[in-house]
């Protein structure tokens, strides 16, 4: 009965969770986010469950209403995820029932074990784009050093918020650090690595998050490194062999380093206070979780009903019932003053040239060249102006409006 339960419950999964999966893959491979180590995640977790499966056998035990309750909560997840159109969050209710629906089957012991597996795959939750708030500062304390260390070693580079130039003659360059690269991505994934890395090879739990922690500035540094170089290479070869191939390939050996870096670290761990694992690197037996009680036949029944009754209306309300209508935005402004009392304000304008992204504003180059349609182009590299920066108009839809002015007093 209980297998079966499972069985239906994966199905239904799958067709209430679809467009949420879908979105998911197409973050992986989004410039935006680039977790390429995503498409690892979920086969890892699976192999951890597969690898476990004598430990699950000797600890299952009879159902348990905790994890119907714990269900419940997914689902709730799952409900306001699917009306509010917020994917993360069904992610988040996704990986909770997959910790949850064995919990509730087979009891606390395999809920133990399923604990790593369920975790795991929150590394499949896109987060670049969602923690801009963090990544701009990562951004700005990375080149913050950058600039001191390469200042340091006397290579004159200035900075402007995120971006770091040169103005030295015959070793000019102009490198901006954006979004993709604030070290936001190779942290998660250097954390991906190390927790599966520290399950398999340390066994005190306090290793393993001490591991675990030392990746987070493994990766901070791995990247301000890889900033410092490319302004390096910029220095040495120009602008253009910087921003070419050795952007797209410089982080590869960085990370690799980082990696060694968090071998060895694991190595020296491994021989603190306790003697090494031996050739099984699976969870051993002094790991494995105390068995559970004698399996009971009395509930089953009943948490298998519950488990299917609460489950598949959730997804039907998801799957049937229409989206909620979202109210008109007649109340927004789609003009701003030219004055607010003694300020002025005027339009920045966008220079959409990823070598320059220059901003203007619409009185400095107003006197200036424009294209045949009227638009002012970048006194700095003639690309055309653009009312909106490149990354908005990259990351949003076309027909988003976005309303600016630049206000100054004569102060």
């Amino acid at each position: 009965m209980k297998w079966l339960v499972v069985g239906i419950l994966a199905v239904a999964a799958f067709v209430n969770y679809r467009a949420m999966f879908e979105y998911t893959m197409v973050m992986f491979s989004s410039p935006i986010e680039d977790m390429s180590h995503g498409w690892v995640v979920p086969f890892f977790s699976v192999y951890v469950v597969w690898r476990q499966r004598d430990q699950w056998k000797a600890v299952a035990g009879g159902v348990s209403w905790m994890g119907v309750f714990f269900t419940a909560f997914a689902l709730v997840l799952a409900f306001f995820g699917a009306r509010g159109g917020q994917s993360r969050m069904e992610q988040l209710s996704f990986i909770l029932m997959v910790w949850s629906v064995p919990y509730a089957l087979w009891g606390r012991g395999v809920a133990r074990l399923m604990a790593f597996p369920a975790a795991f795959l929150l590394f499949t939750i896109p987060v670049s784009s969602f923690l801009d708030v963090f990544t701009i500062h990562l951004r700005m304390f990375s080149t913050t050093l950058a600039t001191a260390l390469l200042n340091g070693v006397g290579i004159a580079v200035e900075r402007s918020g995120t971006a770091l130039f040169s103005r030295v003659p015959g070793a000019e360059f102009n490198v901006d650090v954006a979004d993709p690269c604030s070290g936001i991505r190779s942290m998660f994934a250097m954390m991906a690595l190390t927790a599966a890395f520290a399950y398999f090879f340390l066994r005190s739990p306090w290793k393993r998050w001490l591991l675990l922690a030392f990746s987070v500035p493994v990766a901070i540094v791995g990247n301000m490194v890889r900033i410092i170089s490319i302004c390096l290479v910029a220095v040495w070869f120009g602008q253009d062999t910087a921003l070419g191939y050795y952007h797209d390939y410089s982080g590869y050996p960085i990370f690799l380093v980082g990696v060694l870096m968090v071998f060895a670290l694991s190595e020296w761990l491994s021989r603190v206070g306790a003697k090494p694992r031996g050739s099984d690197a699976a969870v051993s037996a002094a790991d494995a979780p105390p068995p559970s009680p004698p399996a009971s036949r009395r509930y089953t029944g009943a948490v298998s009903a519950v488990l299917l009754a609460m489950v598949l209306s959730v997804f039907a309300v998801n799957r049937f019932v229409p989206p909620p209508e979202y109210a008109p935005a007649d109340f927004l402004a789609h003009t701003l003053p030219a004055n607010v009392g003694e300020f002025t304000g005027d339009r920045p304008l966008f220079c959409h040239n990823d070598q320059c992204l220059l901003s203007f504003l619409e009185r400095e180059v107003a006197a200036g060249k424009k294209t045949s349609d009227g638009r002012p182009v970048c006194p700095n590299c003639g690309h055309p102006l653009a009312l909106i920066s490149l990354g908005e108009f990259n990351d949003l839809p076309r027909d988003t409006e976005i309303v600016k002015r630049t206000y100054r007093s004569t102060d």
